[in-house]
């Protein structure tokens, strides 16, 4: 089974300090036990305790993981390195895969699209919006 999202979604939806843990479960083989399933990929994954871990093969952000973050249903470390694990089946991450990058950068083309770059784009972008996530924490977080 291949999951329908890779690195540079996982990288691009999750925060700084999460990447960098995910990675470093990764990369010291903590993801282990791995079982492919019609609703995705479960595993067991090593961290302060051993976790039971799921993620759905559409979507890395949906599964469910019995460590403390994740039993509150949000997104926790464990969940995003076996996510790492069905994108690269176990597989070394070179240093390029390692790099977080979730900010916009410009090409330098300036003009305007052609009828077929427009529809690219437009499409780019709708499957972009599907990995936007409302924010259900407090407000007060909102102004930091």
């Amino acid at each position: 089974m291949v999951p329908r999202y890779d690195l540079e979604k996982i990288k691009f939806g999750v925060d700084q300090k999460t990447w960098a843990r995910a990675v470093e479960l990764y990369e010291a083989d903590k993801v282990s036990e791995v079982e492919e399933s019609y609703i995705g990929f479960t595993a067991r994954v090593s961290g302060t305790h051993p976790y039971d871990v799921a993620v759905s093969e559409t979507h890395y952000d949906r599964g469910h993981c019995n460590c403390f973050v994740g039993r509150q249903d949000i997104l926790c470390k464990h969940m995003v390195a076996l996510a790492i694990w069905a994108v690269r089946r176990g597989a070394p991450l070179s240093d390029e895969d390692k790099k977080q990058k979730n900010k916009v950068s410009f090409c330098g083309r300036t003009g305007d699209l052609d009828d077929k770059e427009s529809v690219q784009v437009k499409e780019k972008i709708r499957e972009a919006q599907k990995y936007i996530k409302a924010w259900r924490g407090p407000s007060k977080k909102w102004v930091t």
